[in-house]
């Protein structure tokens, strides 16, 4: 049977004519859009044009691809460049940016499977249980607005968590996502570490104590914490990727982040450095030989740190000011627990409560405190049941991914986050860390790895159904 000779004929010129249509379009916007821009810059302030411009192509970009605006977000939740350049706080990237995520999310998941497609893995379920219980604690709480405006936090905590579970759908993009991660922790802790040599540090406890510029990074505890429970997934990075390029940024962010860490003064860090050394050692194949280097480098590292660092972290003195205040803060905060079981005292209002109770303004200094007398039993109940499914699910994926090669950077992943899961759990003793972000992100990460395996074993199933196990 012949073609069409006029379907053959003008396909070619239909094209063309499309082609030169969309030339056209694309030519009549782009003089629309100068012309409106150059009138805007003569007659309004030109930081605002140029602001209302790149938030309009940021927020086109996100819109199509909210994928991208998840990166975006995680970017502006760690490096908080609004804080370092406050003429952007006008602009309010983070709440922006992450409304326009979730928003491309609604409407990727309504244009694909037209429904509201939510994750229902354990963890998912604890969390949002552990996000309606904190309401509970603001009307009775010691502090309402600010019970609230912790609770607000929470709500953008959750939704980076939300958008990496829910995102994330290709190890491609998994990789990235940890690799960006990797490399803003390596920036704050490069960007701290230079702070502190140019005399950019505070002076808390008698010592010089290194800090970052922005609230991610600025009190010791925090930066301290954050850095160590990053070692191990830097250091393994360091020694098992087969891409150099990723081990060199992963040996400078264990590099530079453990002396910063030591430069913190933070003895909850340090702590939970120890940890991450022992569960190094403990899961390494040579862990005599490990154990041995890490002894090593503890001493090495412990001798060449100034005077004042030495003392700080010198476990054989006697209780100092500081460690006494912290036991009697927690004593403080267990007779909030005993007086108000079940909300507690109000999500974020611990120093608030403490003031009332004993004029001090101290925070609770220990994780497990401060669930259990800021937002009592009804919160702390599901906030602990997503920590244990977290740690739970990130052990048993790794062993889920067994020795396959084609995971082996998702395996190494889920080891360096089991490890920074354990820093974070022996650090919590002594550090008030409910809303850490990197609980969550974490938490995310090893969901995200979980699904992409199991719907990976899922296609090999179909391809290779049972009986033909050899094609698979």
């Amino acid at each position: 049977m012949k073609a069409d000779p006029i379907a053959v004929n003008l396909a070619p010129s239909g094209r063309r004519h499309e082609a030169r249509d969309r030339r056209v379009g694309i030519l009549a916007l782009s003089v629309l859009v100068g012309a409106l821009g150059g009138g805007a810059l003569v007659r309004l302030p030109p930081l605002l044009v140029v602001g209302a411009v790149a938030g309009l192509g940021a927020a086109t970009i996100v819109m199509l691809r909210p994928f991208v605006g998840m990166v975006f977000y995680l970017i502006i939740f760690i490096v908080r460049p609004q804080e370092l350049y406050p003429v952007l706080e006008v602009l309010r990237l983070e709440r922006v940016i992450g409304t326009l995520t979730l928003v491309a999310l609604v409407m990727k998941n309504i244009r694909e499977a037209h429904t509201l497609v939510l994750d229902t893995s354990a963890e998912t379920k604890w969390l949002f249980g552990f996000v309606a219980a904190s309401v509970l604690s603001i009307p009775m709480s010691y502090w309402p607005s600010h019970a609230l405006e912790l609770w607000f936090e929470l709500l953008k905590i959750v939704g980076l968590y939300v958008m990496t579970v829910q995102l994330i759908d290709s190890k491609s993009k998994l990789r990235l996502v940890i690799t960006v991660y990797c490399a803003l922790i390596l920036y704050i802790a490069g960007s701290s570490l230079q702070r502190y040599y140019s005399g950019a540090f505070k002076f808390r406890m008698g010592i010089e104590r290194a800090v970052g510029a922005t609230t991610e990074s600025n009190d010791p505890n925090h930066l301290g914490a954050t850095l160590a429970c990053t070692f191990p997934l830097f250091l393994l990075i360091a020694l098992r990727d087969d891409r150099p390029w990723r081990r060199v940024l992963a040996l400078a962010g264990a590099g530079v982040g453990v002396w910063t860490m030591a430069l913190t003064g933070s003895r909850s860090a340090l702590v939970g450095f120890v940890v991450a050394l022992g569960y190094l050692c403990w899961t390494s194949r040579r862990r005599w030989v490990f154990a041995a280097l890490a002894v090593g480098a503890l001493v090495g590292g412990y001798s060449v740190l100034p005077e004042q660092y030495r003392q700080r972290y010198d476990s054989s003195q006697e209780l100092d000011d500081s460690s006494q205040s912290r036991i009697a803060v927690w004593k403080t905060g267990l007779s909030m627990f005993a007086d108000r079981p079940i909300a507690g005292v109000g999500l974020g209002c611990f120093s608030s409560a403490n003031a009332a109770y004993t004029g001090s303004w101290l925070q609770p200094h220990s994780l497990y405190v401060q669930a259990l007398a800021e937002i009592g039993l009804v919160g702390s109940i599901p906030f602990f049941a997503f920590l244990f499914q977290f740690m739970r699910r990130t052990r048993a994926g790794r062993k889920k991914l067994g020795e396959d090669p084609t995971w082996s950077f998702e395996r190494t992943a889920l080891d360096g986050i089991l490890g920074g899961g354990l820093v974070l759990l022996a650090a919590g003793i002594f550090g008030h860390s409910m809303l850490r972000r990197t609980w969550y992100f974490y938490a995310a990460i090893s969901v995200v790895v979980w699904r992409l395996h199991h719907e990976e074993m899922s296609r090999r199933l179909l391809v290779s159904p049972p009986g033909n196990e050899s094609n698979v």
